[in-house]
Parts: structure tokens; C-alpha cells; sequence
């Protein structure tokens, strides 16, 4: 059965979105189909050194609960997690389904490994009841690492996704700009594509944007429209 690709060109501003990259020896799970739907991310694969997803410096290790029981007992587990903490500044655990003991290892035992992991290791854990759930917490924290740093500003944005509200999205993921400068451009500029043609003067016309991440912008802006 021939999957649904999970590559999104990148060849127009409007499709600069948040991107989620999942390791290329990551099975075909029911959580990736769910993230390959939405086209308010850019999904990718590739094989990453350590983890399972990675959006910009937050690596995520998910595992099934049947996953996490043995990793736990061949000691694949800890050895995943230093790795991680050597290569990213943010890590996050994330099990899907009930972690159930068996054989040697019992419901202690994972409960105990779970608070070293935490409260040791300083990795946080979320649990997921399913696929759906999983897809969910992912794009939320897409959405978080990209600028919606708040439930207010994800229901003022998300609640009617509009035309403004992809261009908003676009240009919250660049450096510097954030959810609150976003929003000012569109509503100086009108479309993403004045505001990329934009020159400095131009841009420093709008409130919250100086000299400086004017000229930035600028030399953004003209980069990437060479790869468009």
C-alpha cells in the first residue's frame, strides 16, 4: 500500500511552516498519517543520531508502552536518554499506551525508572493514550516552539484559520519576529509577499520592528528568495 508522502516542498513563503522532522527508521505509525494530514507543518524525514522527533532544539523519544518495558530491561532506555541530554537542549519522553509489566520487570520497577528519568535525568515524561493523542501533543508543541507560546494567542489565531492566520504562522517561525511583530506586518504589509519585497526603511516602519532586525529581515528575505 503506497503511503501518503510525508515531504512538503518548500518552495513558496506560504508553505514556510513548522517543521517536524521524524526519524527516516521511524515505522509508518498511525501517529505519522495523523501529522501528514495537517498542512500547518512541514513533515519530514530524516535519520536522526538520537530520538524519534525533532522540532528545531527539542528532541522527543516516543515509545509504546510494550517498547518502554523492554527497553527498560535491555537497558536500551538510559543509554537513549544520556545520549540525548549530551546532543539537545530539550528533551522530552513521550509513551504511548499503558507501560505494562512483564516477565522480569515489574510495575515498580518501571514506576521507579520513570522518577529517575524525571526527577534524576531532569527529562520530562507525557503520556499519551493513543495515535490521536500523540499527533496532538507533537503539533502543540510545534506550535509552541514556533511562537504560540500561550493558549490565549493559539484561540486568538487558531480559532478561524483564515488567510491571515497562515501568514501570521509563516512569519512567526522566523527569528526575531515573534507572535506580536507577526501580526503587525500583515497588518502593515497586507501579504506575506510585500512584506519579503519589503526594504529596511520600509520594515522599520512597522511598530516593534528597529533598525537592526530590519536589516536582518532584509538579508533574510533575499537569502530565501533565492531557493523559492
Amino acid at each position: 500500500m503506497n503511503q501518503a508522502p510525508l515531504v512538503i516542498s518548500d518552495q513558496s513563503a506560504d508553505q514556510i511552516l513548522p517543521r517536524i522532522v521524524v526519524d527516516s527508521n521511524e515505522q509508518d505509525s498511525a501517529y505519522i498519517q495523523i501529522l501528514a494530514k495537517d498542512d500547518l507543518f512541514q513533515l519530514h524525514r530524516q535519520r536522526l543520531e538520537v530520538g524519534d522527533i525533532l522540532i528545531q532544539n527539542l528532541i522527543i523519544e516516543r515509545k509504546t508502552g510494550a517498547d518502554l518495558v523492554n527497553s527498560i530491561e535491555d537497558g536500551r532506555l538510559f543509554r537513549q536518554l544520556i545520549i540525548m541530554r549530551r546532543l539537545h537542549q530539550k528533551r522530552l519522553l513521550l509513551i504511548e499506551g499503558p507501560a505494562q509489566g512483564r516477565g522480569k520487570i515489574s510495575r515498580a520497577a518501571i514506576e521507579g525508572t520513570l522518577t529517575r528519568v524525571s526527577a534524576y535525568q531532569q527529562i520530562p515524561i507525557l503520556f499519551s493514550e493513543g495515535a490521536e493523542m500523540t499527533a496532538r501533543l507533537i503539533k502543540r508543541a510545534a506550535l509552541q516552539l514556533y511562537g504560540f507560546t500561550s493558549s490565549q494567542s493559539a484561540r486568538t489565531i487558531g480559532a478561524n484559520r483564515t488567510h491571515d492566520f497562515y501568514q501570521i504562522h509563516v512569519l512567526v517561525g522566523i527569528p526575531g519576529v515573534g507572535l506580536v511583530r507577526a501580526r503587525a506586518l500583515i497588518k502593515h504589509f497586507g501579504t506575506l509577499s510585500h512584506v519579503f519585497m519589503a526594504s529596511a526603511d520600509e520594515l522599520q516602519k512597522v511598530e516593534g520592528i528597529g533598525s537592526y532586525l530590519a536589516r536582518e529581515l532584509v538579508g533574510l528575505f533575499r537569502g530565501k528568495a533565492q531557493t523559492f
